[in-house]
């Protein structure tokens, strides 16, 4: 079974789930869920947890307009639920406001310091913002390394920060938690890429490709195969990577993909 989407909901992993779209929820969604309904049980609340189950939903089905506007309902209740800024966080991520998901994932982990995927969001906006010292500032104050998504996102910063040995110690500590693999195999392919190893990137990718699909792979396949002279299937790529999230719009990947068609066929 291939997961659409993959690195989408990698750093959301509490909030939607890929593989229940068929309306059932998810192990992991039902105990947050439920863990939800505990700590809202006075009728007054049941609301917030009606808009905010909904917005898993939505969020699960990349209708971000929809999804944003029911977490905004819940904080319109629940104006100090955490959970609820992180879920707009993401959507402001996925829909490319880098500076306004790193403001709602800062509330969120004001409002409840423990909430990993808020750290986690504010350390990816970094990486995406190519300022991988403050990423690894933000993970340096954690006690360890429960989280997988941190040790790849720590894993790649450390690496692009000449810290060899640690990016290399870091990713066999991801690869081995056995969690949030496609992430984990998105980073290091980038890491490699990075540094110009477009072999080594592209039996990564290949390793991802074998278990996941996302546009984010995509555009990076299309990347290497630029910098090893093939335009052709490069812009093939690109324009897989455009229309897998064009409907519904996933404008953080679409417009990176249409910028980058626009680039190279001209």
């Amino acid at each position: 079974m291939k997961y659409f989407f993959s690195i989408i909901l990698i750093f959301i992993p509490l909030i939607a789930c890929s593989s229940s779209t068929n309306g059932e929820y998810s192990e992991v969604e039902t105990n947050q869920i439920n863990n939800t309904v505990e700590e809202n049980n006075s009728e007054d609340k049941l609301d917030s947890v009606y808009h905010y189950v909904r917005a898993h939903r939505y969020l699960d089905l990349k209708n971000l307009k929809s999804a944003e506007t029911r977490f905004q309902k819940v904080l319109d209740l629940e104006p100090n639920f955490a959970r609820a800024w992180l879920g707009m966080a993401n959507v402001a991520f996925l829909k490319g406001d880098l500076d306004e998901s790193y403001e709602f994932a800062e509330k969120a982990v004001q409002l409840k310091p423990d909430l990993i995927e808020g750290i986690y969001i504010k350390a990816l906006i970094y990486k995406e913002q190519e300022k991988c010292s403050k990423a690894l500032k933000i993970v340096k104050k954690l006690e360890d390394y429960s989280f997988p998504p941190l040790l790849s996102i720590s894993a790649f910063c450390n690496g692009v920060l000449e810290n060899f040995k640690q990016a290399n110690e870091l990713f066999k500590m991801a690869y081995s938690s056995n969690e949030n693999i496609d992430l984990t195999y998105l980073l290091e392919a980038e890491y490699q890429f990075y540094f110009g190893n477009f072999d080594q990137a592209s039996d990564i990718l290949d390793l991802y490709f074998s278990n996941y699909e996302g546009p984010e792979a995509y555009i990076l396949k299309g990347k290497i195969l630029i910098e090893k002279g093939d335009l052709t299937d490069a812009l093939g790529y690109f324009n897989e990577a455009k229309e897998m999230s064009s409907e519904p719009k996933i404008p953080l990947y679409y417009d990176k993909a249409r910028l980058l068609i626009e680039n190279y066929e001209n």
